[in-house]
């Protein structure tokens, strides 16, 4: 599917009541486009990350509902920098390697995005992880890719009450 293509179908095809579903659809897209292993849709409550929805083609990463402390994620920089972060090989990056993602699961790319309210302020975050470098940088279609589902999905989160 191609950047206008989804663009076209993100806006037109409503979550309706089941957004569940409508996440995972979200997540399996961006898992094929990106050619990485696993998406998640996060909220973001202070220090507080919360898995609302998760897909990996490896099988279950996460269940939605479950909460880490933000800073034990590789969204935190997402949160802390309200940008896209990218990463193509964490292991090469001295800093990054004594990270608690990197310790435990040896997620090696990673691409994340804020998911904004509408004060401007990160409430989410969307991300897709795999256990492979990456050859080359995220290109600047693969990074507009993931920021216009996160302002999609600010604009479903913004509609409901907290």
């Amino acid at each position: 599917m191609t950047n206008n293509k989804f663009k076209q179908w993100l806006q037109t095809a409503p979550p309706s009541s089941d957004i569940d579903r409508w996440m995972d659809t979200i997540l399996r897209i961006g898992i094929e486009y990106l050619n990485l292993e696993a998406g998640i849709i996060s909220r973001v409550n202070n220090r507080d990350y919360i898995i609302l929805q998760a897909v990996s083609i490896l099988g279950k990463i996460a269940s939605p509902g479950k909460h880490f402390e933000l800073s034990n994620t590789y969204c935190e920089a997402v949160a802390r920098q309200h940008k896209t972060i990218t990463y193509i090989q964490v292991g090469n990056i001295p800093e990054m390697r004594l990270h608690p993602v990197y310790q435990t699961m040896h997620l090696e790319s990673y691409i994340g995005s804020p998911i904004k309210g509408d004060d401007g302020g990160v409430i989410g975050t969307i991300s897709f992880t795999s256990h492979n470098a990456r050859a080359m940088n995220f290109s600047k279609d693969e990074i507009e890719f993931i920021e216009i589902i996160a302002k999609r999905l600010a604009e479903e989160f913004n509609q409901i009450p907290d």
